[in-house]
């Protein structure tokens, strides 16, 4: 067992958009062991102009640091789902909550990309097990951001696409409540039967 890192590399930079890739890796600690590959993204990023939507952007001093998510070899305390407040209001219909705060605001004052990811992966596997009584494991996301959430509460809706024995394509909708149900994101997860 080892670190988990991510190695990042522009591939396109434009006027009104940037494109990146990252490979993800299992760092294992074996001298003769090179990293495992674990998974892969492309990551489509917008120039956003703020005016208008309450975007401001907060700047720091240090631009390059590493994020801890523990003291030394102390391990997380709360379960990060627990950590960010997601709550399950409706698992038959995939509707998962989470409200604004601190913790799950990005630098724009608005909703983190990866807590919309998050809560896509969640919901897409819960209404599955909820349809079908077994397990199910996110094999891949496809993720349209549309609108930053900026107000909250942030809420899932899902919609089953089609499915078979060992697989299922669900769409997740992310919606800002507090913002006239505006539709943030669309996200296509799919998921594979895991026996467990």
């Amino acid at each position: 067992m080892g670190r988990i890192s991510g190695h990042g590399r522009l591939i396109r930079c434009g006027r009104t958009s940037i494109v990146v890739g990252v490979d993800i890796f299992n760092e294992i600690d074996k001298l003769d062991k090179k990293p495992m590959s674990v998974g892969q993204s492309l990551i489509t990023y917008s120039r956003l102009a703020s005016e208008g939507r309450g975007l401001r952007i907060k700047s720091g001093g240090d631009r390059h640091r590493a994020m801890r998510f523990s003291l030394g070899k102390t391990p997380l305390k709360q379960l990060l789902v627990e950590k960010v407040g997601i709550q399950i209001i409706n698992q038959a219909r995939g509707q998962l909550g989470i409200g604004m705060t601190a913790y799950v605001r990005n630098s724009l004052n608005s909703l983190q990309g990866g807590i919309i990811a998050l809560l896509a992966d969640l919901a897409g596997q819960l209404t599955l097990s909820k349809m079908t009584g077994k397990t199910w494991q996110t094999r891949d996301l496809s993720i349209h951001y549309m609108t930053p959430g900026i107000k909250g509460p942030f809420e899932t809706t899902a919609k089953l696409m089609r499915s078979d024995k060992h697989n299922a394509l669900i769409r997740i909708d992310v919606l800002d409540r507090g913002d006239n149900n505006r539709l943030m994101a669309v996200i296509f997860n799919t998921c594979v039967h895991t026996r467990l």
